[in-house]
């Protein structure tokens, strides 16, 4: 099939895009390019589900979903296309995801962000798990868990290269688990 849905980011912001492709209730791919950094996302939707996400031809696992929909959200360049064809889902993480859902959690994760940026921890100040911390199941605290277990701890600049995130994200994180009593300082 042809494109269905094609545009500008410029003169159809990503959630109203979204927003778009969730009532049709089709299955497809959204393809994006032309993003800051010269970026490229590819979205396997089907029913207003993300089945698949990959960023640079890249699979992206559920750690780097929010990140991927925020740089979207504030993108103010970039084309699009959205094909209506049968999925076939060659993405190394099977996802299941409300679109919409994820579109909020997304917004609501940076307008938090960035109310505490003033207080986002240093970057390169490391931090170990406390003695007897049990991490809940979340994406991000299950790729950290490893690196703040070591003596030597980690820093939010060491996660953010380790795990391919943004900084400013990372510190944010953190900036949870602390609040938490999860870390201590090294």
């Amino acid at each position: 099939m042809g494109v269905e849905i094609a545009g500008s980011l410029h003169d159809l912001e990503f959630g109203q895009l979204l927003s778009v492709l969730t009532a049709m209730e089709h299955e497809g791919v959204l393809e994006l390019w032309g993003l800051p950094g010269g970026v490229r996302i590819d979205m396997h939707i089907k029913q207003g589900m993300l089945h698949c996400i990959r960023k640079n031809g890249k699979s992206a696992g559920p750690i780097h979903i929010t990140p991927i929909l925020q740089e979207l959200i504030h993108a103010n360049q970039g084309a699009f296309e959205f094909h209506m064809r049968r999925v076939r889902n060659g993405c190394s993480d099977q996802l299941s995801l409300p679109l919409e859902r994820l579109l909020i959690s997304a917004h609501a994760e940076y307008d938090e962000q960035m109310h505490h940026r003033d207080v986002l921890p240093d970057p390169d100040q490391r931090y170990v798990l406390k003695p007897g911390v049990e991490l809940p199941g979340h994406p991000f605290l299950e790729a950290a868990q490893p690196y703040f277990k070591r003596a030597s701890g980690t820093s939010a600049r060491e996660l953010a290269r380790r795990l391919d995130l943004p900084l400013d994200r990372v510190r944010y994180l953190i900036l949870k688990m602390i609040r938490k009593d999860w870390l201590d300082p090294v």
